[in-house]
């Protein structure tokens, strides 16, 4: 099966696949969705938990507008997805391998050396990223006029391109472009990946957990915060804390002993799974898995930490400022801030992290702006140490 698009940037070749394969414009059709949803089900059963995110894109994902009758599927996997077995898997089940320049690979259904057969699916996988193809949909799923344009487009194109699907693509691309643009700019980054939440569930899919760690690695940790910054948390039984990126619970695994109830949240759900394995003994807990600014607690604090958290929060200001409403008058509020990092990147080897370094001096000029009052600074040998309080 795989000789069906041998060779073709031949000439020839690219003539003969064109009258084997030419454009069909169809109407929508109702059955594309659930065509979908069976064929997203069969994908997820055989590339398991490598996916991070499978979404109907193409025109057949937009109601009502006219569509080549081929269901387009992007497929983002982790980086390090071995795509040999499955793509034995696939090419002896019918599906075609292809590769095209935005994506790995492409697996292609419903292609055979006598045309179409069946139902046509673009299986296109990639890593995460925030693509054009989401953001060129959902506009024209929330703009019919501007997707009854496309169709009106498509159908004019047609009697030009029917048996050159390059040329077609290539005609309809100033439009797309200009109509993602438009789109970028209403949805603003909707579909931006969120790579933190990938490395650290990546981390636990690694084995790597700070609180397993042996004893050695566990008092290297402790140069960034340790007892000294657990002193200065000035916890006792009758007061409740909130450690925010509570990870798999080195920390709070000190903590959760010396106070009334603690509260911890991560926005990593492999993280917090860990976590709640860690810290299993404690019956004064809550775990929660959920992004700090959006998440609505119920409660207020009597102390808030965080350790080597702001390296990777670009938002300061907003996140401190919540910070500093969810303190009881009277709070402490601690922060544990790297140094070691300047520059904006961390390279794991097989993946690399964004980071936004801060100074002792930005950070406290960011907590007096949010209303609290600093008392103290401290300087470990990898960290600073911040505390302030909310007046009573």
């Amino acid at each position: 099966m795989r000789d069906i698009f041998s060779d073709v940037t031949s000439e020839n070749e690219a003539e003969r696949l064109g009258k084997l394969f030419p454009i069909i414009i169809a109407d929508h059709n109702l059955l594309y969705a659930e065509r979908y949803l069976i064929e997203r089900d069969f994908l997820l059963g055989i590339f398991g938990d490598s996916v991070l995110r499978i979404s109907h894109i193409g025109s057949t994902a937009v109601p009502n507008l006219i569509a080549k009758p081929t269901i387009d599927i992007l497929l983002e996997v982790k980086e390090d997805t071995d795509l040999t077995s499955i793509t034995e898997i696939l090419t002896n089940m019918g599906y075609v391998v292809n590769t095209p320049k935005s994506d790995i690979i492409v697996y292609l259904k419903g292609y055979t050396s006598q045309g179409f057969v069946g139902q046509a699916f673009h299986i296109h996988v990639r890593h995460l990223d925030d693509w054009d193809n989401f953001y060129f949909r959902d506009y024209l799923i929330e703009h019919p006029e501007t997707a009854k344009e496309y169709g009106e487009l498509k159908q004019k194109l047609l009697t030009k391109f029917e048996n050159d699907r390059d040329g077609y693509t290539a005609a309809k691309s100033e439009f797309i472009g200009r109509i993602t643009a438009l789109a970028r700019e209403e949805l603003k980054g909707k579909y931006a990946p969120n790579k933190l939440i990938n490395h650290y569930d990546k981390l636990i899919d690694e084995n790597i957990d700070p609180v397993r760690d042996v004893k050695v690695l566990r008092d290297y940790m402790d140069k960034w915060d340790g007892q000294v910054f657990i002193d200065e948390l000035l916890l006792d039984k009758n007061k409740t804390a909130l450690e925010f990126a509570v990870g798999t619970g080195r920390l709070a695994i000190k903590t959760i002993p010396y106070c009334k109830h603690f509260t911890g949240i991560d926005i990593s759900p492999k993280t917090i799974k860990r976590a709640e394995e860690n810290l299993a003994e404690f019956i004064n807990k809550t775990l929660i898995c959920a992004d700090f600014l959006e998440y609505e607690f119920a409660e207020k604090f009597d102390v808030i930490y965080s350790s080597l958290t702001f390296l990777h929060i670009q938002e300061k200001q907003k996140v401190i400022n919540k910070n500093a409403e969810l303190l009881n008058n009277g709070g402490r509020f601690v922060l544990s801030l790297d140094k070691e990092h300047k520059g904006n990147k961390i390279d794991y080897g097989n993946r690399t992290l964004t980071i936004y370094p801060d100074t002792p001096q930005e950070i406290m000029q960011y907590i007096k702006n949010a209303g609290l009052a600093v008392v103290g600074e401290k300087e470990l040998e990898f960290a600073w140490i911040i505390v302030a309080e909310k007046e009573h």
